[in-house]
């Protein structure tokens, strides 16, 4: 209740907007105001700022972790890749331009990216297992093989000495 009631409240406290504007202009007065708030965390976080970026972290792991679920990426696999993908704004927060996107466009493209590699990575894999499979085969007799023919030998022979 009081979420619903709050956020209209804290969304024109912060961005006011002009009287008799829609609820809704005023929320996404707060949304933008989120979203510029993450802009400067990664910019702090470019600068090596690990506060920032446990902000960041705890904002959106899960997030992305759903979002490689859903797009197809098993459960252990989605962990691995939005861990995989958290490492990679913290190395590459330098890069973020907030003229292209927004926090939030830039970290979850960068998540899509880690599955696409993911699934190019696991396709060459595939394809080089199957080129390795072929078997040679040998004119030799197999050492198994040659051992069981010696063994009846030996019992022919004894059976026909007796």
């Amino acid at each position: 209740p009081c979420l619903v009631v709050c956020v209209p409240m804290l969304a024109s406290a912060i961005a006011p907007a002009p009287v008799g504007a829609p609820r809704r202009e005023r929320i996404i007065a707060l949304h933008d105001l989120v979203e510029h708030s993450d802009e400067t965390l990664l910019t702090r976080v470019a600068a090596g700022d690990r506060d920032a970026f446990a902000r960041i972290f705890d904002a959106y792991a899960r997030r992305v972790k759903s979002y490689l679920i859903r797009l197809g990426a098993p459960g252990p696999v989605a962990e691995d890749l939005a861990q995989d993908a958290m490492v990679s704004i913290w190395r590459r927060a330098g890069s973020f331009d907030p003229t292209k996107a927004k926090a939030s466009t830039w970290i979850f493209v960068i998540a899509r990216n880690a599955w696409i590699d993911r699934l190019r990575r696991e396709r060459v894999e595939f394809a080089y297992r199957d080129t390795l499979v072929e078997e040679e085969e040998s004119a030799d007799e197999s050492p198994d093989d040659a051992a069981v023919r010696t063994q009846t030998e030996e019992q022919i022979s004894a059976a026909l000495s007796i």
